[in-house]
């Protein structure tokens, strides 16, 4: 079980730990999480679990500043992170009491005393449920970059000193250990790598005091700050932001760093039931399915070419239509590849000014498509979509490429194919393109 602030969901990803090691993990952090509600959680997690082992990392050991600009608490979004998921229980009353002043311990309590009138904002959203968690246990994915040049130029900077850590986290560090103990639960340290935050010297002295607790209680502590160059982290690659998260590309470097230790240290002969494998793959090929999606989506934003574009909507609940103006027909033989991967077949080879409409839908594999030397039309509905396609060839007069949706055109009526992306989830318009499928031989994308 994995426990900590945000530094800890950005930065470990279990199904990375499974795929590598087999290793069945859950990433319980929790934004900007102090020290005492990591301990709540930690009870609460043993109400369901019996882990073998508790990676804490160790970020609000030394983060004081915020406590005493709030006389010694979180701050109120926070707290309601981390408390409000929570089931009513005694513990949850325990953790209210320990991370809220006492004149706002009723509004943790009972929500409705001061989310009384909220329902006049409430909207759909607010009642679908995210299943999301269930197979990316816990981990939260960037696909964002951050290039942090200060690392590559100054390199890590030397503790001088230990300094103090705050009273009230070490305290309840103290209680997590304890309660680890108890359970027979080994608990190793970690500290992700930290990009701009570790130029601040009393963070990077905080990390001696940490490894002299994790030494005083003989607690392994794995400090990624300083075997980042070993790992193969680089600060220009795998930071999301520059607060110190990591994103998917980082996280999975240190996790598979983390799993390899695990295993080789406290599971090496492990191994599982068939059941929990089956079940673990098959929530593994969720999790696969869902970021290959994402990326796909974030990447065909910044595509060039009609062949990267196809290539990312392959994979992605996309309508595509596409009507021609013009001609189509002089660069098919360096598309027609791309169009028959998508499930668009019509051969417009020597159909030179010929008329063409195409319809795809992604998600269901339905495919319409229309050629001749006439005016050809499409129309159909799409849920709340009205859509039309028309096209006209040049071989007739006043040729065109029309898209409606829902009475707007959105076609750039420009010579060649004319696009026009649907997101069948949000039902709207994802992106307008054309292609000069007549004369271009790199087809690339003109919006």
């Amino acid at each position: 079980m994995f426990l900590g602030s945000s530094h800890l969901y950005f930065g470990i990803n279990p199904n990375v730990i499974w795929k590598n090691n087999k290793l069945l993990t859950y990433n319980l952090g929790m934004n900007e999480q102090p020290m005492w509600l990591t301990y709540f959680y930690l009870i609460e997690a043993l109400k369901y679990q019996k882990p073998k082992v508790l990676v804490l990392e160790t970020f609000y050991l030394e983060n004081t500043r915020e406590y005493k600009n709030n006389n010694g608490f979180s701050k109120e979004n926070i707290n309601r992170i981390s408390l409000d998921p929570l089931k009513f229980s005694l513990n949850k009353i325990n953790a209210i009491k320990e991370s809220v002043p006492e004149n706002q311990f009723t509004d943790y309590i009972l929500n409705i005393n001061k989310y009384h009138d909220r329902w006049k904002k409430l909207y759909k959203n607010d009642f679908m449920r995210n299943d999301e968690p269930y197979f990316y246990k816990g981990f939260t994915s960037s696909l964002k970059v951050y290039k942090e040049t200060r690392i590559r130029d100054l390199k890590h900077k030397t503790g001088r000193r230990g300094m103090e850590l705050h009273n009230k986290s070490l305290d309840y560090t103290d209680k997590i250990i304890q309660l680890a103990k108890e359970n027979n639960i080994e608990v190793v340290f970690i500290k992700t790598p930290l990009a701009q935050a570790i130029f601040r010297q009393e963070f990077t002295d905080a990390l001696v005091s940490i490894k002299e607790y994790a030494d005083d209680n003989k607690i392994d502590f794995i400090d990624y700050n300083k075997i980042y160059d070993e790992i193969g982290f680089d600060f220009l690659k795998h930071m999301s932001d520059a607060s110190g998260h990591l994103n998917k590309y980082g996280a999975e470097i240190i996790s598979k760093h983390i799993g390899n230790y695990l295993k080789s240290k406290y599971f090496k002969d492990k191994k599982n039931e068939d059941l929990i494998v089956n079940e673990w793959d098959k929530t593994f090929l969720l999790y696969k399915e869902k970021e290959g999606k994402r990326i796909a989506k974030e990447k065909i934003k910044y595509a060039r070419t009609l062949k990267e574009y196809l290539n990312y909507a392959k994979s992605l609940d996309l309508l595509v239509l596409t009507a021609v103006r013009d001609d189509g027909s002089g660069q098919y033989r360096n598309y027609k590849k791309s169009f028959k991967s998508i499930g668009l077949e019509s051969n417009l080879n020597k159909k030179f000014r010929w008329s063409y409409v195409g319809v795809k839908n992604m998600k269901t594999g339905f495919a319409k498509e229309i050629i001749d030397t006439t005016k050809v039309s499409i129309n159909f509905k799409s849920e709340k979509l009205d859509i039309k396609l028309t096209s006209i060839g040049g071989n007739k007069p006043g040729n065109m490429s029309s898209i409606l949706i829902n009475g707007k055109e959105y076609s750039k009526n420009l010579r060649g194919h004319n696009f026009v992306i649907i997101d069948l989830k949000e039902q709207k318009v994802l992106d307008a393109f054309n292609i000069d499928t007549h004369g271009d031989d790199k087809l690339l994308i003109k919006k």
